[in-house]
């Protein structure tokens, strides 16, 4: 789980490094935090432990609920700091020896999603499909959509569907939209990642999707697919973080590497097929050609 904005209940004790406790927190920040735990929190103590060597936060250290029912106090506080002030270095070597295995991870998967893309360059729809469930699989979504850019129409054109039917649960044919509509068009114009932590409070969210489908969506990642010049080629949208209540800088990192494979691949595949129609036409033109010249 990672909170950054620094108006939430961890964000305050990352910018003030400082304990806090539940009545510093505001009442909607407490209930996301019992959610969050699981529990109903009648007291609760968030304590930041500070490193010695360069004075940078390490950790937040939170308890709730002491069991004798009081309140937290300082020496409480104090008791937790002095806990971790022959830890703190310990911790800090296992977190970084965590952030290199899991970055030694995200380069192995992403090895591998490589290979499995580059496998599909002969079919668009079949390249799409895997870059959908490869999208999900790396940032744990529970849906994926891709829309290419239609630089005739100046629109974003969806053909391949992960879960959207029509009113006669058929699947759809095809979706398009303006260019500058919605969060995807948004991405598009602009191409730059949104991460969106509450779709429905969001202003660009085109909610008749989720009204249409009966689908529910809470939070939304959608990160633009660029080409070596730096112009967005198409979209990636997914929907609902499923281990956590929103997508993570983790997620965001990682899409944006996906999004380098995403567009190598999609490039080399609408040039293959260019190839192939042209061989096709030349192949006609020849065939026709020998049948006027018996």
């Amino acid at each position: 789980f990672q909170n950054e904005n620094e108006h939430s209940t961890f964000g305050v004790a990352l910018k003030g490094k400082e304990p806090i406790s539940e009545k510093d927190i505001p009442n909607k920040n407490l209930k996301e935090l019992e959610k969050l735990l699981n529990i109903s929190i009648q007291t609760f103590l968030c304590v930041p432990v500070i490193s010695k060597a360069d004075e940078s936060l390490i950790a937040l250290v939170c308890v709730a609920n002491k069991t004798d029912g009081s309140r937290f106090c300082p020496d409480d506080v104090h008791i937790i700091k002095h806990c971790f002030k022959y830890t703190a270095t310990v911790l800090t070597s296992t977190l970084a020896y965590q952030n290199e295995r899991k970055l030694k991870d995200q380069t192995k998967a992403l090895l591998q999603v490589a290979r499995n893309l580059f496998t599909h360059l002969d079919d668009l729809t079949k390249l799409l499909r895997e870059i959908m469930q490869e999208a999900r699989n790396l940032t744990q979504a529970e849906r994926c959509s891709v829309f290419l850019i239609d630089t005739e129409t100046e629109e974003l054109v969806a053909k391949v569907f992960d879960g959207i039917t029509t009113d006669n649960n058929e699947p759809q044919s095809e979706i398009r939209f303006p260019r500058s509509h919605g969060i995807a068009g948004h991405v598009a114009t602009k191409g730059e990642l949104l991460n969106i932590r509450d779709a429905y409070s969001h202003p660009l969210f085109y909610r008749v999707i989720d009204e249409n489908t009966g689908f529910r969506t809470r939070n939304i990642l959608c990160f633009p697919i660029q080409d070596e010049k730096g112009c967005v080629i198409g979209v990636a949208q997914l929907c609902n973080k499923k281990t956590g209540p929103c997508f993570t800088a983790f997620d965001e990192a990682i899409a944006s590497a996906f999004a380098v494979y995403c567009c190598i691949s999609i490039s080399h595949c609408v040039m293959y097929q260019k190839l192939d129609v042209s061989q096709r036409r030349n192949q006609l033109a020849n065939e026709l050609m020998i049948f006027h010249m018996q």
